[in-house]
Formats: structure tokens, sequence, C-alpha cells
């Protein structure tokens, strides 16, 4: 399978040295020296934008600080005029005194990153595979966000393993992260390159999503980078979670051919299971899959508008120096 996916990225895939390719120039693998590249465009975008936060989940005025708003940081004596609301009531009831919660304005917030890397997401037709876009969409993040003085964690999962580090504001970690992100994108494409392989897939969403609900700190921002697949009814559950005390974002990563066939003929696809015929030699045959591939789309984006999801769209063919984050 992988020796035809480089046959057709190198017919019509050539890669956009003003967005950066992939390190092998095929756009299937992932090195961790494109991702880090990465950082100079994120600067630039960062000196051109103003940082101001932006958070529905906290009152009706922007803040010209980012954060939570307000963190824990200590426990006195309750003196007149003292919120009642912050009255701690373990510290009143060992002292037999009323003492009070005091807290500080937070000056950075977590951005937790999930790169959800199900068996689809190892497809492209165009610069590179749909992987590698979302490793790309998701490292620009995280230096986006480590310039606004933000820390950064992540979570990676496919099949047959996951990845997860803590927040931190550490280029370092960072670094760290990204090495790790891109290696195991890349053992994940071993399967694929023998003539045994399957998309069929584990729950990879599902469990991305759980881990999620149990890993981040109320307040935090969330990027899932993904194509959307596996996101059914128990992932939208604890999704429909992450959203009450978060502020979330999607970005859906796609490939042009999943929203229109690129020339009239048949094609033949395959889950490596089972093979099936995609008609396409008529004009009528490329309007309907055009028409069901955007219903499909505009169903998912109009669940994600519900959940108050910021939501974006990234191609496998897109230049990411065009690519606005809209978290904040």
């Amino acid at each position: 399978m992988l020796n035809g996916i480089k046959e057709w990225f190198g017919t019509s895939g050539k890669t956009s040295s003003k967005s950066g390719s992939s390190a092998d120039g095929t756009g299937i693998f992932v090195e961790v020296e494109e991702l880090s590249s990465l950082s100079l465009l994120a600067q630039r975008k960062s000196r051109n934008k103003k940082v101001q936060a932006r958070s529905r989940i906290g009152g009706q005025y922007q803040s010209p600080q980012k954060g939570r708003g307000l963190e824990y940081a200590e426990t006195r004596a309750y003196e007149p005029g003292d919120d009642v609301r912050h009255i701690d009531w373990r510290v009143t009831a060992r002292t037999e005194r009323p003492h009070t919660k005091l807290f500080r304005e937070e000056r950075e917030r977590p951005l937790m990153i999930l790169l959800v890397l199900n068996r689809s997401m190892f497809f492209g037709t165009r610069q590179r595979l749909k992987s590698a876009q979302a490793l790309r969409a998701a490292a620009l993040a995280g230096w986006e966000a480590l310039y606004r003085g933000d820390r950064v964690g992540s979570m990676c999962l496919g099949n047959g393993g996951h990845l997860e580090f803590k927040p931190k504001g550490s280029r370092k970690h960072f670094l760290q992260q990204l090495y790790q992100w891109s290696a195991f994108h890349n053992q994940l494409l071993e399967p694929l390159m023998g003539q045994n392989w399957s998309f069929h897939t584990a729950d990879v969403m599902h469990e991305g999503m759980e881990r999620l609900v149990q890993a981040v700190s109320p307040g935090s921002y969330i990027r899932i980078v993904s194509d959307g697949n596996g996101l059914e009814e128990k992932a939208r559950m604890h999704l429909n979670r992450l959203c009450l005390h978060n502020e979330v974002a999607f970005t859906l990563i796609h490939d042009p051919f999943e929203f229109e066939l690129p020339v009239s003929g048949r094609f033949r696809v395959s889950d490596g299971e089972r093979e099936a015929w995609l008609e396409g030699d008529t004009p009528k045959q490329r309007e309907h899959f055009q028409i069901k591939s955007l219903e499909y789309h505009q169903g998912f984006e109009t669940f994600l508008r519900d959940q108050q999801v910021a939501y974006d769209r990234i191609s496998t063919a897109d230049d990411l120096s065009d690519w606005t984050s809209n978290l904040r």
C-alpha cells in the first residue's frame, strides 16, 4: 500500500517549500525537524496578532490578561466584608473560627492538544497524508501557545498505544513532545508498509476523549486534531463534559478527494479487507458524491457548533501559513 501512496504523491502531490515539506519529501513520514521549524511561523503569527483573552466561561467583560481568571492562593481568618461564597468550610470546621479562601489572578492557561491518529488518518492524495498534516497543525498550535506564555501538553493516540504529556511552559518540554509524536506517527505507518494491512480501527476517539476528561484541569484550552472518524455517541458524551468547563476547538483534517472526485473515472477503494468501486464517470455521479460529502461535513459542523466548539478545517493541500487558529 505504501508504495502505491508514494507513486500517487510522486505524480500529483509535490510538496510546497513555502509551508514546509516532510523530511522524506513525500508527505508520508514526519520528522521532528519539520515540526520544530514551525516555531518560526508561529513567531511571525504572534507578532502580527494582538492577543486578548476571549472566553465564554468568564464574565461579560474581556480581560487583557490570559487565564481562567482566579486561582487559589491561601486561606486566612474571615474578616468583615469578605465574600461569604469563598468561606473555607473545612478549615472553619477544624478551627471553629470562620476562614475564607483568597485568590490571585492567573496569568497563564494550559493548552491540551489531542491528536487522534485513526487508521483513516493515513490517507492523502495532495501534498501529504492527513496524519502528517495533523501533526503539523498541532505543532503550530503548540508553538503559538508557547509564544503567548501558555503551558502546552498533549495526548497522541493511535491503534495500539498512546502518548501523554502534562502541560508545561518549557520549549524543551514541547520539543520532547514533537519528537515523540513523530516517532509514534512513523511507527503507526509500519503496518501499512506490508501487504497485510487493514483500516479496521480501535475506538481511538472515544479513548482519547475519556482520557482528556480525566486529565485536564477546568478552564483549560483543548484543541482536538482529527478527521472526525469515531466521534460517535460515547465520544460525544465525553466531549459534552469537556465543554462544560473548558474552551474546546476542533480542527478537522481532510483531503480534497473526500469532498470532490478529482477526475472522472472509476476508483477502486479498500479498507484492507473489502473492496468496492467508486463510480465517477458522469457529472451526475460526481455531483452525488459531492452532495453526500457536504451533507456529512455540514452535519458534523452543526453538532460541534451546538456544543459551542470552535471549528475549522485544514486540507492536506493547505499551506499552514494561511491557517488562523480560532481558539482565542
